[in-house]
């Protein structure tokens, strides 16, 4: 038989025996399809250069001419405001994408047809995103951020590896429309909170920093503890065997256990920041100031 891969993927069809008994493959139909390693390389170099130039200039310059903002600040407030620039991006994009998906309102749709044949489109924005999770690994790792700004600092990386890997494993073994809805989701409330930090940094009135934090909690309630895990996460724990996705790749049962182990290990993650999210609300009910509980020196 023919054992042909794509992108590194490789899909496989079986009988109801779960005997192989044909293979299935996707020939690139495009150069993008072809070279998507180099593609993503140029992704990471762009944009570790572009964060480095906006944070370490652009921004801070920026900041100052507010006249609001403490020096020591600067590089908070500089990093708040690229991450705003880059979610606000990928948001967009990622509705762009996505709005006219049928998945998007029923989820069944996210295995059915499995495999999938790949979309130029997609494999655009899993490049740009994968990109910027990994320059901003980059970012961290070679110290061009401080490691002790914040106190889950190591979370954070923890974050970073199981998102990167969630994306590496979604892309290998065609989840992607899964992958794109995670991303809308996190973009979503990640706006508010980076908005949030901003308004907070640069000194605005009580009233907006509280209605933006209050925005962004609303909104990282219901994308990660709702419509994540009964939306997501129910979907790949039944919909997905109900589709038998499992039986369409070579070692698909092993890996489907490592992608469902990976989006519980997120969901836990999203607990431990709600944890914090309450913090911050019930010192701001108690009569205390507005503040990055994350943060050493809020």
């Amino acid at each position: 038989g023919i054992n042909a891969e794509y992108g590194g993927r490789t899909h496989c069809q079986m009988s109801s025996s779960e005997e192989i008994t044909q293979e299935h493959f996707v020939t690139p139909t495009s150069n993008l399809q072809r070279y998507w390693p180099l593609y993503l390389v140029l992704y990471i170099v762009c944009e570790f250069l572009l964060r480095l130039v906006l944070e370490k200039h652009l921004f801070p310059s920026f900041g100052r001419s507010l006249g609001r903002l403490r020096e020591k600040k600067i590089p908070k407030f500089s990093e708040c405001l690229y991450y705003f620039c880059y979610y606000t991006t990928a948001f967009i994009l990622g509705v762009r994408l996505c709005k006219d998906k049928e998945w998007i309102w029923n989820t069944k749709k996210l295995w059915q047809g499995y495999p999938f044949p790949p979309e130029d489109e997609s494999m655009q924005y899993y490049l740009f995103q994968s990109g910027h999770y990994i320059s901003a690994l980059l970012f961290y790792l070679f110290k061009f951020h401080s490691r002790g700004a914040y106190k889950d600092f190591y979370l954070m990386m923890l974050h970073h590896f199981f998102t990167l890997a969630l994306i590496g494993l979604s892309f290998w073994a065609g989840f992607e429309r899964v992958g794109m809805f995670v991303f809308l989701l996190h973009d979503c409330s990640d706006i508010f909170l980076e908005g949030s930090k901003i308004a907070h940094y640069t000194k605005q009135s009580a009233v907006i920093q509280n209605t933006g934090f209050v925005i962004f909690a609303t909104a990282f309630f219901v994308t990660r503890l709702i419509i994540f895990p009964f939306q997501v996460i129910r979907s790949g724990l039944w919909e997905a065997n109900e589709a038998k996705v499992d039986t369409h790749f070579i070692y698909g049962y092993e890996l489907y256990f490592v992608f469902i182990g990976l989006i519980l290990g997120l969901q836990v993650m999203h607990i431990y920041w709600m944890f914090l999210i309450l913090k911050i609300i019930y010192s701001v009910v108690t009569g205390d100031r507005l503040k990055d509980v994350r943060s050493d020196d809020a």
